[in-house]
C-alpha cells in the first residue's frame, strides 16, 4: 500500500493477443513509445479495492529527445484491461509539461467518446500536438465503477509509469519501477534513422585466465529497420579488440533483447570494468549517440563456489491490508517446496506501509532500498537484494507460490563466491554466533560485511488490517547485530566474527531462529548491497545449532599437458585442470 497512493498489488495474468492496429502509419509517421508488443510478460495491477476514484496515467519524455523531440503527435495507442474495459467511463487524453493538480490543467485535454476495447486503442488528436524539443508529460485520465485496473507491461524503466490524481488526494508517483504504461505515440517527422542500437550496463561476471566469457547484453533496437547481424568491440585497461561481426536473432524497431557478447580474460588476475562499443549495425555505422556500456568481469585461474542460500525479506505491517494474502503465499511455497525452502531464509521487516508494534529500527533504515525518492509501500519483497530491474532491489509481492519459486530458482541457480558456518548458543538471556566466513576471491566493489538477523516466529498479532479470525506473525525481526553489517577482517579469504545478542523477556525462546549474511553495501547505490550467501540455525529445535556448508570446490590440485604429462606451473596454450572437487576443464593460457 502507498503512503502517497493505493496499493498496486500485482495480479500476473497470461500475455494476451493484441489487438488489431486500426490507425496505419502514413509516410514519414511511425508509432513510438517505450512499451512495444515485445513486453509480452503483460500485468495488470488493482488501484484500491475500498474506493474507487478517477486515475491519471501517463509516461514522461524528456526535453530535447533525440528521436521524437521534433516531432509532431498525431495520435495515441491505449492498451486497456479485460478486467473493467467495459466499466470505464469519461476518458480524456492529456499532454503538460509538468505533472497537473487536475486534468483540466493540462496544456491539452481530448475527451473519448468512441467505445473502449480491450487490448489496443488508437486515438488521433483532434489538434496535432508539436513537441518543439520540449519535456512532457502524455496519459490519460479514466473513471471506473469498479476497482480501477490498470495494464503494466513489461521491464522496469525511467519515465514509464507515473500515477495519480491531487485532484482525489492521490499524490502523483513515479511507479516506473513496476513496468511500462502500455501507451505509444504516433509521431511525425523527428529522428527515426536506421541502424541505431543502443546497449545498457551488464552485471557482473568472472572468466577463467586465457579463455572467453559470453554476457548477455541487452541491445534497444530504435532504428526503422530489423537489425540482422551487429558489430562490436569490446576494450579493458586501454586493450580495444579487433571488431567482431556476428548475427543475431531478428531484432524488430523498438524491441529490447539480451544478446551475448563475448569478452575476453585479462592477462593476470583481477577486476577490470570492460567496455563494449556497437560500432556497426547491419554492416553500416551505429548512429546511436549511446554506443558503448560497461561491466565489471573479474579474471580468475581457479573459482571455489559454494551453494547459495538466499536471503528473502518481506516489508509488512498490521496497517497493511494487503499483507495477510502475500503471507498466506509466502507460507504455500515454504510448505509446497521443501528443496528451495531448505535453501531459503525469511526475515519479515514491519515497515513500508506506516510502521507497527512489531517495527525495529533496521527495518525502517532498509526502506531506503525502495530507492524512490523516500515513497515506499507493502507487501514487498527482496530476493538476496538483488536488482532485478536495475532500478530497485524492491519487488511487488507474487501472487502465486509458484511464480515466487521461480524467482527463488534463479536466485538459488547461481553460486556463490563465499560460504558461511555459524554456532549460535542460546543461554537464558542472551544469544552467542560465532560466524566462520570464505570466499574465493574479493568479490564485491565494497568491503564485504556480515549482519546477523535474530528472527522470532508465532506472534499472534493484535489487530492485523485484511485478516478475519486471530492472525500470527512469522518470520519477525526481533534485533540486528548492524543495520548495514560489520566490514568482515579478512585472511588468506577467511574471516572469523562473533556477535551476542540480548533476549528480551517477552519473546519465546523456542522460536527464535539466528540469520547471518555476506553482502556488499554502497551507501549511495541501493542496488549495490547484493547478498553473497546467507545461513540459519533454528534455536528452537536446538539451543546450540550449527549450519553444515558444502562446496563445490574448483581449487585446482593437477595440471596436464594435452599428452598426459603432469606440469606444476600454467603452461602456454592447451592444458588440462583437475579439481579439488574431482571436476576436469580444459585451459588455454597465452
Amino acid at each position: 500500500m502507498k503512503r502517497n497512493i493505493a496499493l498496486l498489488a500485482f495480479l500476473l495474468l497470461s500475455a494476451s493477443m493484441w489487438a488489431q492496429q486500426t490507425i496505419n502509419p502514413s509516410a514519414n509517421q511511425v508509432w513510438w513509445g517505450y512499451f512495444s508488443e515485445s513486453d509480452f510478460d503483460i500485468k495488470d495491477a488493482i488501484i484500491s479495492k475500498a474506493t474507487v476514484k478517477p486515475l491519471m496515467l501517463a509516461m514522461y519524455v524528456p526535453a530535447n529527445h533525440q528521436q521524437v523531440g521534433t516531432a509532431v503527435i498525431k495520435a495515441v495507442r491505449v492498451y486497456l484491461s479485460a478486467k473493467n474495459v467495459s466499466t470505464l467511463s469519461n476518458m480524456k487524453i492529456w499532454i503538460s509539461k509538468t505533472r497537473p493538480d487536475k486534468v483540466s490543467d493540462a496544456d491539452y485535454v481530448q475527451d473519448i467518446s468512441t467505445p473502449l476495447t480491450t487490448n489496443a486503442n488508437d486515438f488521433e488528436l483532434t489538434t496535432p500536438y508539436e513537441i518543439n524539443n520540449t519535456g512532457f508529460y502524455i496519459g490519460y485520465y479514466v473513471k471506473s465503477t469498479n476497482p480501477a485496473f490498470i495494464r503494466i507491461a513489461g521491464q522496469a524503466s525511467e519515465n514509464t509509469l507515473f500515477i495519480g490524481n491531487p485532484e482525489e488526494n492521490m499524490t502523483w508517483n513515479d511507479n516506473s519501477s513496476s513496468g511500462k504504461l502500455p501507451f505509444q505515440l504516433l509521431v511525425e517527422g523527428g529522428n527515426f534513422n536506421d541502424d541505431h542500437v543502443t546497449p545498457k550496463n551488464f552485471k557482473p561476471a568472472y572468466v577463467f585466465l586465457g579463455q572467453t566469457v559470453d554476457i548477455p547484453v541487452s541491445l534497444s533496437n530504435q532504428g526503422i529497420s530489423t537489425i540482422e547481424n551487429i558489430s562490436y568491440t569490446t576494450t579493458v585497461n586501454g586493450n580495444t579488440t579487433e571488431e567482431q561481426t556476428i548475427t543475431i536473432t531478428p531484432l524488430p524497431y523498438n524491441v529490447e533483447r539480451k544478446v551475448p557478447i563475448t569478452f575476453p580474460a585479462t592477462p593476470t588476475e583481477g577486476a577490470s570494468i570492460y567496455t563494449v562499443t556497437i560500432t556497426k549495425v547491419n554492416g553500416r555505422p551505429n548512429t546511436s549517440p549511446d554506443k558503448s556500456a560497461t561491466g565489471k568481469i573479474s579474471t580468475v585461474e581457479s573459482i571455489r563456489t559454494w551453494p547459495r542460500h538466499m536471503l528473502l525479506e518481506e516489508f509488512t505491517t498490521e496497517k497493511c491490508v494487503n499483507c495477510p494474502d502475500a503471507a498466506a503465499t509466502l507460507s504455500e511455497f515454504l510448505a509446497n517446496y521443501p528443496q528451495q525452502a531448505s535453501q531459503t531464509s525469511v526475515v519479515c521487516h514491519h515497515a513500508g506501509y506506516y510502521t507497527d508494534w512489531l517495527t525495529v529500527k533496521a527495518s525502517s533504515n532498509y526502506e531506503w532500498f525502495y530507492n524512490d525518492g523516500g515513497r515506499t509501500y507493502a507487501p514487498a519483497f527482496m530476493y538476496d537484494r538483488y536488482s532485478w530491474s536495475g532500478l530497485t532491489p524492491v519487488e511487488r509481492r507474487k501472487n502465486h507460490a509458484e511464480d515466487l519459486c521461480q524467482v527463488v530458482d534463479q536466485r538459488l541457480a547461481i553460486p556463490s563466491y563465499a560460504g558461511i558456518q555459524m554456532e549460535a548458543t542460546l543461554n537464558k538471556k542472551t544469544v552467542t554466533v560465532t560466524v566462520n566466513c570464505q570466499r574465493s576471491w574479493d568479490f564485491s566493489n565494497t568491503p564485504q560485511r556480515i549482519i546477523l538477523f535474530l528472527t522470532e516466529d508465532d506472534i499472534t498479532a493484535k489487530s492485523q488490517s485484511g485478516a478475519s479470525g486471530t492472525f500470527v506473525h512469522q518470520h519477525v525481526l526481533r534485533a540486528v547485530n548492524d543495520t548495514w553489517g560489520s566490514i568482515l577482517d579478512w585472511t588468506d579469504n577467511s574471516a572469523t566474527y562473533s556477535y551476542t545478542f540480548t533476549v528480551s523477556s517477552s519473546w519465546k525462546t523456542s522460536s527464535l531462529k539466528v540469520i547471518a549474511l555476506i553482502s556488499s553495501y554502497n551507501d549511495s547505490d541501493a542496488n549495490d548491497c547484493v547478498v553473497e550467501n546467507a545461513a540459519e540455525v533454528n534455536l528452537g529445535a536446538s539451543p546450540t545449532a550449527v549450519t553444515t556448508v558444502s562446496t563445490t570446490d574448483s581449487t585446482p590440485v593437477a595440471r596436464y599437458t594435452p599428452d598426459g604429462r603432469q606440469v606444476t606451473t600454467p603452461q602456454r596454450g592447451l592444458s588440462i585442470v583437475k579439481t579439488a572437487d574431482g571436476r576436469t576443464r580444459k585451459v588455454i593460457s597465452r
